[in-house]
C-alpha cells in the first residue's frame, strides 16, 4: 500500500495542469501571487520589493511573460549518490517552481518564463569537475524541463557563456576578477565572507576529477580548496551574469538568504535546500507523503526519522528514461 502511494506521489510530480485564467489579473492581483509569502521563505528587503514591482508592472505593460533568473551552477554535486545524474531532488524543485508559476499564470495572460542560469566551460578551473559531468547533467535537466513546461509557464536553460563574443572574452574578465578577488581575501573585514566561500568549496572540489588528488597531503588540498573558493567568487562576479541575474528584466529567485536585489524561494514546500546539492525522498507526514531534498549536510536528522522503504526499479511511466531517478527513499516513522 506505501509502494503505490508513494509512486503516484512521484507521478504527480510530472504534472502540468491546464492554467485557467482568473478574471481577477489587475496589476496588484499579479503582484501579490509574486510576492507570495506561501512560496517564499524569508521577508523581502524594501530594494527586492521595489524591484520586482517595477520589473512585474513592465511585463504586464508590454505583454511579455515576467521573467525569473534562478542562478545556479550547473551540475550535480559530486558528493550526492546520484552524481553526476540529477535526482528526485530536481524534479521536486522544479514542480514546486512550476506550482508557483502557476499561481501567477493564473492571473496573468503573458505566462511565466523561469531561466536557470549557469556557465559551461569554466569548472573544471573552479572545482576541479570534469566538463562531461556537468554537460550529462545539463542535458537530462533539459529533458526534465521541457516536459514540464507549457504555453502558461516555460523553463529554460540561460547558458551565460553565450553571452560572450567567445570563450576567451569570458576567461579574461575571469582572470581579471580572480585577481581582484585574491587581493580582496587578504582584508580583515571579509573574513566572515571568506569562510562561507571556503566552507561551500570544501564541500564543491572534486578529490578525484581533472586532477587527481587523493595521494595529495592536508596542505596541498587546503591550497587547492582555497584557489577553488577564490575563483568560485570570481565566476559569480563575472558582470554578464550578474546583468542577468539581477539587473536584466528578469526577477532574482535564490535558494539562499542575502543575496539581494531577489526573492528568497523554497525548493519545495519542506525544505530550501538547493536541488542540486541533495536527493529527493518522500517523507511521510502524518497522514500526507510530502517532497523533500536531504542534503550531505542533514541525512544524519533524516536518518533518525527513520528509512522505510528504498522503492526499486520504479516503472519506466514514472523514472522517464533518467538514470537518476531509477528509485527513491521514503523516510519516516510509517
Amino acid at each position: 500500500m506505501l509502494r503505490l502511494r508513494a509512486e503516484r506521489f512521484l507521478r504527480s510530480q510530472w504534472d502540468v495542469r491546464g492554467v485557467v485564467l482568473s478574471p481577477r489579473n489587475g496589476v496588484a492581483d499579479i503582484l501579490a501571487a509574486v510576492l507570495s509569502g506561501k512560496y517564499r521563505r524569508s521577508a523581502l528587503d524594501s530594494g527586492s520589493v521595489i524591484d520586482t514591482e517595477r520589473k512585474v508592472r513592465a511585463a504586464v505593460a508590454e505583454g511579455r511573460p515576467i521573467g525569473f533568473s534562478v542562478p545556479f551552477g550547473g551540475y550535480k554535486c559530486w558528493r550526492v549518490q546520484s552524481a553526476p545524474h540529477l535526482n528526485w531532488a530536481e524534479i521536486f524543485a522544479l514542480s514546486y517552481l512550476r506550482g508557483y508559476g502557476e499561481s501567477i499564470a493564473e492571473r496573468f495572460s503573458g505566462g511565466v518564463t523561469f531561466s536557470l542560469s549557469y556557465c559551461s566551460g569554466i569548472l573544471d578551473q573552479v572545482s576541479n569537475m570534469p566538463l562531461e559531468w556537468q554537460q550529462q547533467y545539463l542535458d537530462e535537466l533539459a529533458a526534465v524541463l521541457r516536459k514540464l513546461s507549457d504555453s502558461a509557464v516555460n523553463f529554460v536553460l540561460k547558458d551565460i557563456a553565450e553571452c560572450y563574443e567567445g570563450h576567451g572574452y569570458l576567461m579574461e574578465e575571469f582572470e581579471r576578477n580572480w585577481t581582484i578577488v585574491k587581493e580582496k581575501w587578504s582584508r580583515p573585514e571579509d573574513r566572515d565572507a571568506v569562510k562561507k566561500r571556503l566552507a561551500s568549496a570544501r564541500n564543491n572540489f572534486v578529490v578525484v576529477g581533472v586532477k587527481d588528488y587523493s595521494m595529495a597531503s592536508d596542505r596541498e588540498i587546503e591550497e587547492a580548496i582555497i584557489v577553488s573558493a577564490q575563483k568560485c567568487e570570481a565566476l559569480d562576479s563575472l558582470e554578464k551574469r550578474r546583468r542577468f541575474n539581477k539587473y536584466s528584466d528578469n526577477i532574482q529567485l535564490v535558494y539562499v538568504r542575502g543575496p539581494a536585489p531577489a526573492i528568497h524561494i523554497g525548493s519545495c514546500r519542506t525544505s530550501a535546500n538547493h536541488f542540486a546539492m541533495g536527493e529527493g525522498v518522500i517523507e511521510i507526514a502524518g497522514e500526507e507523503l510530502v517532497a523533500r531534498i536531504v542534503t550531505s549536510g542533514n541525512w544524519q536528522s533524516a536518518k533518525s526519522v527513520g528509512t522505510l522503504e528504498i522503492m526499486d526499479d520504479l516503472d519506466e511511466s514514472i523514472k522517464c528514461g533518467l538514470a537518476g531517478l531509477s528509485n527513491c527513499k521514503i523516510i519516516g516513522k510509517g
